[in-house]
């Protein structure tokens, strides 16, 4: 054990480990940030020095949020899974005799209806971009590619111009785990993504920013905060939401499970039978609002 091993250098060891073991960069992107946290709230001590006391405060700070609103559980469930991987990581390797979080349990995450938009927010989201910027251009396709496909943000920012093949109508994405998969788009999302590439100046990504940048995930979460803002949309806008919104309208539109399976990426149906659940209780409600027999049927 190398007792004098700073945490920094602990998850720079972490990272590199999973790099070899052939983790996608956003994985990698995905611990390295959570991560990079840990590091700046304990102020980097040695890693053989770090206590429970210090992670269950720094887990209360994650939950508190740095401008003081609090975070869902899920957000922080995954800084302590991260924590837990690069621990374990060190036990297992010898940096480490034990790990100060197995004594933290997993946090309960407390199952909320899913959030979606309806057809109508997604109009007023696209119709704040302006046409007469770059990014407003760009902006219109990301959203109407979000409500298209229901692809993940990560998978969003990593797509390249030769994933996209509109003669096909398709679109290779890099999914989780470096599961690769095709999804279709349709005509007049075809047409919207043809008009865009015209004019893009990258060859190699196919959203940049206006100077010929590979977008961030954290940049498109925040210029659609902006848009919901800009849009009189309440409600929390976010790629998620847009993911869970096209998941509800394609079943409700006719679409089955199984396809819906294949086109999210996702590998079992349990997340699918969430979206099939609520696009049910969905029909449920308009059923008895437009019940013709509720119209003419005698009160008991």
């Amino acid at each position: 054990m190398r007792s004098s091993l700073r945490l920094s250098a602990l998850v720079r060891e972490f990272l590199r480990a999973m790099a070899a073991e052939n983790l996608s960069s956003a994985t990698l992107g995905w611990y390295g940030w959570r991560l990079e946290r840990l590091v700046r709230w304990t102020r980097d001590p040695k890693a053989s020095a770090l206590t429970t006391d210090q992670l269950r405060g720094w887990l209360l700070a994650v939950r508190a949020g740095e401008k003081g609103w609090p975070t869902a559980d899920m957000y922080v469930e995954g800084h302590r899974r991260a924590a837990s991987a690069l621990l374990n990581w060190a036990v297992r390797e010898g940096r480490l005799e034990r790990s100060p979080l197995e004594r933290i349990r997993r946090i309960r995450v407390e199952r909320k209806e899913l959030a979606t938009l309806t057809a109508d927010e997604v109009a007023r989201l696209i119709a704040v971009q302006p046409l007469t910027t770059f990014a407003g251009r760009r902006n219109r396709a990301i959203l109407a590619l979000l409500y298209d496909t229901g692809i993940r943000v990560g998978e969003l920012v990593a797509l390249r111009r030769e994933d996209l093949d509109l003669d096909d109508r398709t679109l290779r994405v890099r999914g989780k785990a470096k599961r690769d998969r095709r999804v279709p788009l349709s005509a007049d999302l075809v047409r919207v993504l043809d008009r865009y590439v015209r004019e893009t100046r990258s060859n190699l990504q196919l959203f940049t920013t206006s100077t010929g940048k590979p977008l961030r995930p954290t940049a498109v979460n925040q210029w659609l905060r902006r848009a919901g803002r800009l849009a009189g949309i309440t409600k929390r806008v976010s790629p998620h939401v847009f993911r869970h919104s096209f998941a509800t309208d394609y079943l409700r539109n006719g679409g089955d499970e199984f396809t819906l399976q294949e086109i999210l990426g996702h590998t079992d149906l349990e997340m699918v039978r969430r979206y099939v659940h609520l696009a049910a209780s969905d029909v449920a409600r308009r059923h008895a609002a437009a019940s013709p027999f509720a119209r003419i049927a005698e009160p008991t």
